[in-house]
């Protein structure tokens, strides 16, 4: 009877082991093709403060991208948002797109909480969950992706980050 009890619990654990490892393995996958899909600018489309689908896209060439994820109730992103603000004559050449899961109306709040939208090269919208999660691999906000002028990813931050910080890697 020891026998069968002492095989049942190695057998358990042998697969409860091989299982876990499968999982990590698919987690993995998963992460490196997210990684290999955002070395190059992704291709989607957002909904704009007006509702309407626009596309991600550098607005005027040569100019580089920057895509900040936000929540509207992140401390963290209210700082980002601020300081981009505060600090817009430094993003000069620079498309910068803030984007969020939330319901549109919190967003527009945060829009212009901010006056965002009133700032040149400044684009603030809805992403859905497949974007966030599957395209951009979302993990934290603020969240934020930097591409050169010709559609390269630089860097990426999660966190509150200088737009110093942003620009250096912008001019790139």
């Amino acid at each position: 009877m020891k026998k069968i009890v002492v095989i049942l619990v190695l057998g358990s654990v042998m697969v409860l082991t091989g299982w876990m490892a499968w999982k990590s393995y698919q987690k993995v996958s998963v992460r490196q093709k997210i990684e290999a899909g955002l070395s190059s600018l992704p291709h989607f489309q957002f909904l704009n403060l007006d509702g309407l689908p626009a596309p991600l896209d550098r607005r005027t060439a040569n100019r580089s991208l920057i895509i900040i994820y936000f929540n509207s109730e992140c401390s963290h992103c209210r700082e980002q948002a601020k300081q981009i603000v505060e600090d817009h004559i430094l993003m000069e050449g620079t498309d910068i797109f803030f984007l969020s899961l939330e319901d549109m109306k919190k967003i527009r709040e945060f829009d212009r909480d901010f006056g965002l939208t009133g700032l040149s090269g400044v684009y603030v919208g809805k992403i859905d969950e497949h974007i966030a999660f599957d395209i951009l691999g979302i993990t934290t906000s603020p969240q934020i992706y930097i591409y050169n002028h010709e559609g390269h990813l630089e860097k990426k931050f999660n966190g509150t980050t200088k737009p110093e910080t942003l620009v250096k890697y912008a001019n790139r």
